[in-house]
């Protein structure tokens, strides 16, 4: 079994999903789809390998709203210095808002039991079906085109916003819901350590925990939320992202083998 898991120095959250089995009997390709959190403190050495991995388009789905909260200025290290195609996709809902800025207000203040991370994280779930399709829609349009392709997808800390976007992309290849759930919850292990140091470092590590560790609730709620407005998956697939079968069919030729 091919490791998924990519390690950088200064990169977390950088793995390969590949190999998850689809209904038809094939699996995604390796070494052709990547997620990632920040690429910002990406290393001399760390772009050296991502160069080895012959990376031709980059999704970014931060916002700029997103980098002022995070005290970040700079978009990434690796665009200009790599030869790719940059493809900005911001995703950004009032919940988000409201968790970063409570999330604030919690590791920065004294104990607080009013603030809960992990309702405010499946309120943002919840809002990325209702505002985020268009972001989905184009991910899964870019990727269906092979001269795009090997791919890099991330966000902040590569849990979020691109956890639901891979979890989409997985199930529009036709890949079982339990191995979707296993995909996205690896990333508790790829922040492990990260996560207790962070958390060791501020106030309220409940909240802290309940916002950045990945549980199956979040993506529950997600795709409950898609049968609650929708109905079957497969109606959010065509009348939000309009995959009909024909592009369903292009993109699993594409990303499947």
């Amino acid at each position: 079994m091919k490791n998924r898991i990519i390690k950088f120095e200064g990169i977390r959250n950088f793995r390969d999903i590949g190999g998850y089995h689809s209904g038809d009997g094939r699996v995604v390709r390796w070494n052709t789809l990547y997620r990632s959190g920040d690429l910002n403190e990406a290393t001399d050495k760390d772009i050296k390998k991502i160069s080895k991995l012959g990376i031709r388009t980059v999704i970014d789905f931060r916002s700029s709203t997103v980098l002022e909260l995070r005290d970040l200025t700079e978009p990434s290290c690796i665009y200009g210095l790599i030869d790719l195609n940059l493809v900005s996709l911001p995703m950004l809902t009032k919940e988000m808002i409201i968790l970063l800025k409570q999330w604030k207000i919690a590791r920065e203040g004294a104990v607080n039991h009013n603030i809960n991370g992990e309702q405010l994280t499946i309120d943002v779930y919840r809002s990325m079906v209702r505002e985020c399709g268009p972001q989905v829609k184009k991910t899964i349009e870019t990727l269906s085109n092979p001269e795009n392709l090997p791919a890099i997808l991330h966000c902040s800390v590569g849990k979020d916003r691109s956890g639901f976007v891979v979890a989409l992309l997985l199930s529009a290849l036709g890949v079982f819901y339990r191995d979707v759930v296993t995909d996205y919850l690896l990333t508790n292990r790829c922040i492990k350590i990260w996560l207790e140091e962070f958390i060791a470092s501020h106030n309220n590590a409940a909240v802290s925990r309940g916002i950045l560790e990945a549980r199956t609730v979040y993506l529950n709620m997600a795709y409950n939320e898609i049968r609650k407005l929708h109905g079957p998956l497969n109606a959010y697939m065509v009348n939000v992202l309009g995959l009909n079968k024909a592009k369903i069919k292009v993109l699993q030729n594409v990303l499947l083998v």
